[in-house]
């Protein structure tokens, strides 16, 4: 399903004004996005966040994610927004701060990012 560029626009308005707190993540959070790159953020996992996905027209893309012990849930909105339900918001922005100060996900592709963040998470678990 393609969204119009307003459509986009006023759901991420609707993010910004919710009572939820959506943390930027991906390219766009790396500052390296192209033309095609989606909207990713992740959010605490709870009941009132995924009926207010649900309420926005977000469909439930998969209940885990591949290197990342941290999502529990990817809601999906089209191709153009994804939100990461996760366990433990703070040890998420925790990894997510320390990988963008040191630029460790900068050319990565996809696979390889998954693996530092799953290896930065093990890290965290051992100090």
């Amino acid at each position: 399903m393609i969204h119009p560029t307003s459509e986009l626009e006023a759901l991420l308005d609707e993010m910004r004004i919710s009572p939820f707190d959506f943390y930027l993540t991906g390219s766009r959070e790396l500052g390296t996005p192209t033309d095609a790159s989606d909207y990713d953020f992740f959010a605490q996992d709870t009941r009132a966040l995924k009926v207010w996905l649900l309420y926005h027209n977000f469909l439930e893309h998969s209940s885990s994610y591949l290197n990342d012990p941290q999502i529990t849930t990817v809601f999906r909105w089209g191709k153009l927004v994804d939100v990461q339900l996760v366990s433990d918001l703070r040890k998420k922005i925790r990894v997510q701060s320390i990988l963008k100060s040191n630029y460790a996900l900068i050319g990565l592709n996809k696979v390889q990012a998954r693996r530092v963040w799953k290896a930065m998470y093990e890290l965290l678990e051992e100090s």
